[in-house]
């Protein structure tokens, strides 16, 4: 309910290209953060 609140009050400001930016740029931070994990894992295993 809260996270649905601040959907509305975002689409309200920015419309949904905000909430398209946002909902992108959360997995793509997981991915990001994730390969930098595994290639310090090789490379401590290498």
């Amino acid at each position: 309910l809260r996270l649905l609140s601040v959907a509305s009050a975002v689409y309200e400001h920015g419309g949904w290209l905000w909430i398209v930016i946002v909902g992108s740029a959360f997995p793509l931070l997981a991915l990001l953060r994730f390969l930098s994990v595994s290639q310090k894992g090789s490379l401590a295993t290498a």
